[in-house]
């Protein structure tokens, strides 16, 4: 088995699943995921998960993702961004300055912003996947949640072209985002270039290429964990009571996720501190 975390520029033109399989043919490995789906037309920062660490992913921070984006205004698309067909058209507001949107978007979209999930999504709807129900012409009732816009940034804005970065909560669709700033401008707008530069603790400036992927190039584990979590480090009695399922005491009165390795670091155990113990969540290896 092949354990690696890995920080995947991906590509524009290629899917998320389209890594995946590079990656399984490279590594060997089939057991494999990723945090937070990227679109085919977009690229950046994609985290990639191997072998046993497939099991870290629910505990890994996905909190915050930055982005860079390049918005058309007065065309609608099917899919909401370039890929799609296009399906309306529209004059949109000439002369917008970039201070003009900074304010709109704060006003409008930073304080209990509800956005809809788009129909091209992977979201399941009734056991099927949104998209390939979108490509079959079945609208569907799609669901809508609360996400959040920390900061954002218009870096330029010109003959219905806006450029930006923006941060936001996980669960955000910077394709819905510009179609709900297309309707508050009274016109369309669709996204044209999308790149994740930050997703949790994974930036841009860190990530590799799919071809560059190997052990040497991967994330290291406890590196990535102490940053959200304490470490602590677990003798052979220890070792073995916890993976049988055991308790062993809270001596440091640990509150919430903690992760425990043995001296050698080989072995990695999710564990929880409730009162004075600590219990099993999740055996890595």
């Amino acid at each position: 088995m092949v354990d690696l975390i890995l920080n995947i520029n991906k590509e524009k033109s290629i899917s998320s699943f389209d890594v995946i399989r590079f990656l399984r043919r490279k590594t060997g490995e089939r057991r494999m995921g990723f945090q937070g789906t990227l679109d085919v037309f977009a690229e950046g920062v994609l985290p990639v998960f191997t072998g046993s660490y497939t099991k870290i992913i629910p505990y890994i921070y996905s909190g915050v993702k930055d982005y860079l984006f390049e918005i058309q205004l007065g065309l609608k698309t099917d899919t909401l961004d370039i890929t799609g067909n296009i399906t309306e058209k529209k004059d949109f507001p000439k002369n917008l300055q970039k201070e003009e949107l900074e304010i709109l978007i704060r006003k409008n979209f930073t304080d209990g912003y509800i956005q809809r999930v788009p129909e091209y999504s992977a979201v399941k709807i009734n056991g099927a996947v949104a998209y390939k129900l979108a490509r079959k012409g079945i609208s569907q009732d799609m669901p809508s949640k609360e996400v959040k816009i920390f900061d954002v940034k218009i870096l330029s804005s010109d003959g219905g072209i806006v450029t930006g970065k923006i941060s936001v909560s996980s669960g955000f669709y910077v394709r819905q985002f510009a179609n709900d700033l297309g309707e508050s401008l009274k016109t369309y707008a669709i996204v044209t270039k999308l790149q994740r530069t930050k997703s949790g603790d994974f930036s841009i400036e860190e990530s590799i290429k799919m071809d560059e992927a190997d052990e040497k190039r991967a994330v290291n584990l406890k590196k990535l964990l102490e940053k959200r979590m304490k470490i602590i480090y677990m003798n052979e009695e220890m070792t073995k009571d916890l993976r049988n399922g055991k308790e062993i005491p809270n001596t440091s009165n640990i509150q919430g996720l903690c992760v425990a390795f043995d001296s050698d670091e080989r072995d990695c155990i999710i564990l929880s501190g409730e009162g004075e113990a600590l219990k099993v969540k999740r055996i890595i290896k």
